[in-house]
């Protein structure tokens, strides 16, 4: 494996050792002092970036834990947005702004496919504009997370747009502010920037590798060596064991 373990921890030892207190019968085998360098440099830099690893792994699933539940919650906003939607539409209508109502409905079932506010089929075609509008709102099969979130954005910014306040003030007299629909708006932009919540590869987990790598390559390179000296001392034929 190309990780750190006991392995890579026991030859950095052995190298330590023949390094500190069997330099001469190093020498006597043909070691070099750079050989036993590298071994131990590398070994010490995969120590040091398994230990660096961990702690970005700790520092990511503690992110992801935290973005997991923004998302729940954010989710949960959406929900309670959505259900108030068709009590809009039939405020709307009572109060005499159809249009407004009529847009809402198709805006509404494309976003969020809510059967209370189709359309009905008779109802005039949109404008030119509105089916823009429609068009950046759709919502497609399957849609992740982030896509769902980025369409709720598209959703706010449309009834948000001037002319259409009476469905803010209807919102707002259902419980959704105009503060509280931008604070959602902006939540969700922040949540789409971020992009996925998935675990990345850390920039430990490489430094980590190519030492073990290296550690590994210049091992080999001298590991007949290391056992004519192991055939000489039983310090080392011991430490050469877990090697």
């Amino acid at each position: 494996m190309d990780t750190f373990n006991d392995r890579v921890s026991a030859r950095t030892a052995l190298a330590e050792r023949l390094q500190s207190t069997h330099a001469a019968l190093a020498r006597e085998v043909g070691i070099l002092p750079d050989d036993l360098d590298a071994i131990l440099r590398e070994g010490r830099a995969a120590a040091s970036a398994d230990a660096e690893q961990r702690a970005q792994e700790a520092e990511q699933s503690t992110t992801i834990s935290i973005r997991a539940a923004a998302l729940a919650t954010l989710r949960t906003r959406e929900t309670e947005l959505r259900a108030r939607i068709p009590a809009v539409v039939a405020d709307l209508e009572r109060g005499g702004d159809t249009d407004l109502a009529l847009f809402l409905r198709r805006l509404s079932f494309e976003r969020f496919q809510l059967r209370e506010v189709r359309p009905e089929a008779e109802a005039p075609a949109p404008s030119p504009e509105e089916s823009e509008v429609l068009r950046r709102v759709t919502r497609v099969a399957r849609e992740d997370d982030l896509t769902r979130l980025a369409g709720l954005v598209k959703w706010i910014e449309a009834v948000q747009e001037t002319g259409r306040e009476p469905i803010v003030r209807a919102l707002t007299e259902r419980g959704i502010s105009a503060e509280r629909l931008r604070a959602l708006a902006d939540d969700a932009r922040t949540a789409v920037a971020e992009g996925p919540n998935l675990r990345r590869a850390l920039e430990a987990t490489e430094r980590e590798r190519d030492a073990v790598l290296a550690q590994r390559a210049r091992w080999n390179s001298i590991r007949k060596l290391v056992r004519l000296a192991a055939k000489r001392d039983r310090e080392i034929a011991t430490l050469l064991a877990d090697c």
